[in-house]
């Protein structure tokens, strides 16, 4: 698929405030570590079953109970070469069927390839949503892409992971202190939770 279309494809997902290929209703997780919480919202059936140039959107809000210091953002992926595109935006608020009501700030915008991709630091006493649009390029071979969402300060470290592509395949994420993986439902997606005495609050 041409980037000039991947990137209109990956703009579509962001403006529309919706995952472009949308299934189930989103799976919700909130990821507690001692100070500071990941709510993760993914569609699991279209990040696990994704077709080339249709995009999937995961979002992830970020939050501390504390407001003296800032909290560092990341993106870590391990990808098939190639194989996928990314936009990744940020919002005051969460998604609506309607996009970002305040409107949304572009962190980054490029091929998903092995790295890191630093999304700079917000206030701990803001809240902020931050969405990964994601989009499969090429429709030859399996391909995947694990993606962790990591949010560091205040002494605090926690991340959340998301695994997607043709086919799926898990997610490992190296544990720091006491290590807690959480297999979402349908078996395409990972979710790793990963922080000092954390755990894990169905929502």
């Amino acid at each position: 698929m041409p980037r000039a279309a991947t990137a209109a494809a990956l703009a579509l997902a962001l403006s529309l405030g919706v995952p472009a290929a949308a299934h189930a209703a989103p799976a919700r997780t909130i990821i507690q570590g001692d100070v500071l919480r990941l709510e993760s919202v993914q569609d699991v059936e279209a990040m696990a079953a994704m077709v080339p140039g249709v995009p999937v959107s995961w979002d992830v809000g970020v939050s501390a109970s504390r407001a003296d210091g800032d909290i560092a953002l990341q993106l870590e992926v391990d990808a098939t070469d190639e194989a996928f595109s990314t936009v990744i935006a940020s919002c005051a608020v969460a998604w609506d069927a309607d996009g970002c009501a305040t409107g949304e700030a572009i962190l980054a915008e490029a091929p998903l390839d092995d790295g890191v991709v630093v999304l700079g630091e917000q206030p701990s006493g803001e809240q902020r949503w931050y969405r990964i649009a994601v989009v499969l390029d090429i429709d030859l071979g399996d391909h995947r892409a694990d993606l962790v969402f990591r949010a560091t300060g205040l002494g605090d470290d926690v991340a959340s992971g998301g695994d997607v592509g043709l086919p799926p395949t898990g997610l490992d994420v190296p544990g720091l202190g006491i290590g807690l993986a959480i297999m979402a439902v349908g078996g395409g997606i990972l979710l790793a939770a990963l922080a000092r005495r954390r755990r894990e609050v169905d929502a």
